[in-house]
């Protein structure tokens, strides 16, 4: 997972976005407070994220193979 996550990091994800894009895609769906939890940073980054993801329109396509 660590190659994924540098892979991510040079297409342009910050550390933060590609280490919770790795957590999600080996762990599946889960609450923003487990995701925070388990990544040690606050729900609010999380949620920074998420609106990172769905500028970059990469949410729709997590949504869509749920």
């Amino acid at each position: 997972m660590e190659r994924i996550r540098k892979i991510l990091e040079n297409i342009g994800f910050t550390q933060t976005d590609a280490r919770v894009y790795v957590y999600l895609a080996k762990g599946g769906p889960k609450s923003v407070k487990d995701i925070a939890t388990g990544l040690q940073m606050t729900e609010r980054q999380y949620l920074l994220f998420l609106r990172v993801c769905r500028e970059k329109e990469l949410l729709s396509v997590l949504l869509s193979n749920l």
